[in-house]
């Protein structure tokens, strides 16, 4: 089984795609101006980390921007971390 996988789901609530990797995974959904790309991988301590990004969508025009962080601390509780503007 991979560490990471990803399932896609269309408008009929149908699953269309599901993909795993054990080094990471990236996933990128657009709209035509705006976006969101999440970027999943392992920590050095073997910790899953999930990096969330805004983009320019399908127009592109322009870097992504690091909004924050996912992960579990170590006491199990799930953390989201904004990034510092």
């Amino acid at each position: 089984m991979a560490r990471f996988y990803m399932t896609s789901v269309n408008s009929r609530g149908n699953t269309v795609s599901a993909a795993g990797s054990s080094r990471g995974q990236d996933c990128h959904l657009r709209g035509w101006n705006s976006g969101v790309e999440v970027v999943a991988h392992p920590t050095t301590d073997d910790l899953d980390t999930f990096l969330i990004y805004a983009t320019h969508g399908s127009n592109g025009g322009g870097n992504r921007r690091l909004l924050g962080a996912v992960y579990k601390a170590q006491d199990g509780e799930l953390i989201f971390e904004p990034e510092e503007v």
